[in-house]
């Protein structure tokens, strides 16, 4: 009998949201994420079962451990970091849940990659070791989407705020930084692929101005971690709303993105303002204090999150 069987391993993993550094950073830039308090949560039951079973608000799915099929939605991080393990001990029920929706841009697919992976790590009994869980993360995402720089990965694994580049990997936790921070969904989301696409084809154009580009991001990211590690708001929140110019010139800006940034500007409270992710849809993001009674769309009620991953 195998002795793991009897465990069962509860594992949750934050949302992130980009700081500063979309684009750039998957050409060799800086970055800065931050982890949020809207986590997913990985339940891992061993079982005497011939079966891999997973459930979630999304629906259920199975498959024998030793036959699991190429990564599938809406589970293809599930299947796909399952079958980056060399076997599974057993049959095994997994059931996932989440406190944001996958619509929204605050890091899913990263969040509940990290999730499982470090719940079938402690299964197997290797060591709590977040360095190997952020490679192995980012390699499943990869090998799902093609293409992934691993900063929402860093978010989730570590916490906090982090700043990051994907040559390397570097990593640079900076704790015990928070501010508030406020986020609204412009009510669609462009397929981050599809952005990504856009941005290299104009960047095939004008080869030039868009490196160009990318080093002001990646200027922009550098002096944003030494604001946060000074603790000077004020200077990331300028900092921000500078990066959002540069949104607009890679083309990844659009009119309803453009009207929740100026209207989370006009908040007193509010120290910048710009997309996070990719573009063209998804989550605005402001740094500061935003009030419901006054802002005129909907805001999503976030903080930032110390704790990363972490074995509940």
């Amino acid at each position: 009998m195998n002795n793991n069987v009897s465990k069962v391993i509860r594992v949750s993993a934050p949302g992130t949201l980009m700081l500063l550094g979309e684009h750039a950073v998957l050409h060799g830039a800086w970055s800065l994420v931050c982890a949020i308090n809207r986590r997913m949560t990985v339940t891992l039951r061993p079982t005497h079962n011939s079966k891999v079973i997973i459930t979630s608000a999304l629906g259920r799915d199975e498959a024998a451990p030793d036959a699991l099929p190429a990564p599938r939605a809406p589970f293809q991080f599930v299947w796909a970091a399952l079958r980056s393990f060399s076997s599974l001990p057993s049959g095994c029920e997994i059931e996932i849940e989440s406190s944001f929706s996958e619509k929204i841009g605050f890091g899913s697919s990263a969040a509940v990659t990290v999730a499982l992976v470090a719940a079938v790590r402690a299964w197997q009994g290797l060591a709590w070791d977040r360095e190997a869980m952020h490679q192995h993360a980012r390699d499943v995402i990869r090998s799902v989407q093609g293409q992934g720089s691993g900063a929402d990965v860093a978010g989730c694994v570590f916490g906090g705020i982090v700043a990051y580049r994907a040559h390397g990997p570097d990593i640079v936790p900076l704790p015990g930084r928070t501010c508030p921070i406020a986020a609204t969904y412009c009510g669609y989301k462009t397929p981050t692929a599809d952005v990504i696409a856009r941005v290299d084809d104009a960047s095939k154009r004008q080869p030039e101005l868009f490196n160009q580009l990318f080093q002001l991001i990646n200027a922009c990211a550098i002096a944003g971690r030494d604001a946060v590690e000074r603790a000077d708001w004020a200077s990331l929140g300028e900092i921000m709303n500078m990066h959002q110019g540069l949104h607009e010139a890679l083309g990844v800006g659009d009119i309803e993105c453009a009207a929740r940034v100026f209207a989370f500007r006009n908040e007193p409270g509010v120290l910048g303002a710009k997309i996070s992710g990719s573009g063209l849809g998804d989550c605005v993001t402001a740094l500061g204090t935003v009030h419901n009674d006054s802002f005129p769309y909907p805001l999503i009620p976030i903080e930032m999150e110390e704790k990363g991953v972490a074995r509940e």
